[in-house]
């Protein structure tokens, strides 16, 4: 079922599930969902990949080296302690801005050889014509707005930014130490809110931005039992069970949450359930499930999941690891865990009911 052979547990439809209308359709939806760069480009994943592919397609050099920054950084803060692949990815930006630097002090050259050859042809003109108004000489190119160079004009990054940033990076790759995780955590943020300017207002105004909100469009679409099939059932709650199911139009893989109407009925749990996918909706981290669909039938109410297939943590507690955990694993363990209570409190989410039996490892552990 996971596989599903050549079309991967899709269904023959799924081109049409997944078809898009024409951008013109989506434009009202901007009217009614978040249209900033921490929204669209760090918390939303088709946003993020969208933006990097603009970056990467511009003819400004810039956007590439800063997101291919933010990636190098991203990697680097997530290298689990590992010194000497963080050596190897700091020269990694050392060697990225070094690159930039010759290429913005190569253009310059260029520019500034083409000015002065197009001052001494404007020179040599002016000596053979007798100016209409007898004022003085003609302006100088140099002098004309229009002769500033797009490398300059449009420059993201200034030279005194890329020459701390190859300090920084420099100086760690060369270290003996062990470098520090927040080492580049001030220079992303200023790449960050360099990118949130004027290369997010044109990104706004491109294919790019209009692929968005088709995906946008794409996810409001009315979702029902239809839309996927049902597997076997991998455990009962208080309110009804929980089974495996697939996406008929991408073939992934969920868990499937039902809440039966009778039994919240009767239990006047209604604000309770309520809740409970108001939470699910707002969470958004890889350390916590999440609610990918919602939709009811007639007898119940369900809630499409990120599925675990790992088990839970008692479980390999006390039957596959009855000795306990090493000091590795524990501390990875005690890691994730800790990243997941960290984003539920910065939603204002508390949650008192953590126990081994609530925590899910997935396919990867």
């Amino acid at each position: 079922a996971r596989t599903g052979g050549q079309r991967k547990g899709k269904s023959k439809k799924w081109r049409h599930y997944l078809q898009f209308p024409h951008y013109s359709q989506c434009l009202p939806i901007k009217n009614d969902i978040d249209l900033s760069y921490p929204f669209i480009v760090e918390k939303q994943p088709i946003g993020r990949l969208l933006f990097k592919r603009f970056c990467e397609q511009q003819k400004q050099e810039d956007l590439a080296i800063c997101w291919r920054f933010l990636e190098r950084v991203e990697e680097y803060e997530t290298s689990d302690n590992d010194p000497e692949q963080r050596r190897r990815l700091a020269g990694a930006m050392a060697r990225l801005f070094d690159e930039q630097l010759a290429l913005t002090e190569g253009n310059q050259s260029q520019q500034n050889d083409k000015n002065h050859s197009e001052i001494a042809n404007t020179e040599n003109s002016a000596n053979k014509t007798t100016l209409v108004n007898g004022d003085g000489p003609p302006l100088s190119p140099s002098c004309s707005p229009s002769s500033i160079s797009a490398t300059q004009q449009n420059k993201l990054l200034n030279d005194k930014f890329i020459q701390k940033c190859v300090r920084i990076s420099t100086d760690a790759a060369n270290s003996t130490g062990q470098p520090s995780t927040t080492l580049f955590a001030g220079l992303a943020k200023e790449v960050r809110r360099s990118l949130a300017g004027e290369p997010f207002k044109q990104f706004m105004e491109t294919i790019y931005f209009h692929r968005y909100l088709q995906w946008k469009w794409l996810e409001r679409r009315p979702v029902d039992k239809h839309t996927f099939r049902l597997y076997r059932i991998l455990g009962k709650g208080g309110f009804g069970e929980v089974c495996a199911c697939q996406v008929r139009a991408s073939g992934k893989m969920y868990a499937l949450k039902k809440l039966e109407k009778k039994r919240v009925k009767k239990r006047h749990a209604e604000s309770l359930t309520l809740n409970e996918k108001q939470i699910l909706q707002r969470i958004n981290s890889p350390f916590v499930v999440s609610l990918a669909y919602a939709y009811e039938t007639k007898e119940a109410l369900c809630l499409v999941l990120t599925l675990m297939n790992g088990g839970d943590l008692k479980f390999h507690l006390y039957t596959l690891s009855p000795g306990g955990f090493d000091e590795k694993r524990a501390q990875f363990y005690a890691a994730e865990i800790t990243l997941g209570l960290q984003h539920l409190h910065r939603e204002r989410i508390l949650y008192r009911d953590l126990k081994p039996e609530n925590i899910l490892l997935d396919d990867y552990g």
